[in-house]
C-alpha cells in the first residue's frame, strides 16, 4: 500500500510524499511565522521537530532564508 502511494503521487505530481508533506510544512510554517506571535521554538514544537535548531534548518534549506528574516520581512 504504501509503495503504491508513493508511486501514485510521483507520478501524478512528480514529487515524492516526503517531498509533498515538506512543502506542506514549509507553508504552514511561513503562515504561522506571518500570523502569529509564536516564537520559532514554539513553531518548532508544533511541527513534531524535538529541537529549534533542527527546524531552523529544514526551513532555511528550503526556503534560502532563516525563519527568523522571513519573519522580519513579511511583518513590516
Amino acid at each position: 500500500m504504501h509503495f503504491h502511494l508513493n508511486k501514485a503521487l510521483k507520478e501524478i505530481t512528480g514529487q515524492t510524499t516526503s517531498q509533498l508533506i515538506n512543502d506542506r510544512i514549509l507553508q504552514e510554517a511561513k503562515v504561522l511565522l506571518k500570523n502569529t506571535n509564536w516564537t520559532i521554538a514554539e513553531i518548532a514544537f508544533s511541527f513534531g521537530f524535538e529541537e529549534p535548531n533542527h527546524f531552523s534548518g529544514f526551513f532555511k534549506s528550503r526556503a534560502k532564508i532563516t525563519a527568523t528574516k522571513y519573519r522580519q520581512l513579511n511583518n513590516d
